[in-house]
């Protein structure tokens, strides 16, 4: 994602951006849904669906 997003981005900003975008959908859509698509999702992206600090 750091890629995509260009040369100001640094790893950390990119998982804080993809944190937020997955949290707002989140907001939006069941939990179910949300279970769905994790389960869907190799392990190593379970930190995306963390909440930003």
């Amino acid at each position: 994602m750091a890629d995509r997003e260009g040369a100001v981005a640094t790893p950390e900003t990119a998982l804080t951006h993809a944190q937020a975008v997955l949290g707002t959908m989140a907001e939006f859509v069941s939990a179910g849904e949300v279970d769905d698509l994790r389960s869907q999702l190799p392990a190593g992206y379970a930190p995306l669906f963390r909440q930003p600090r």
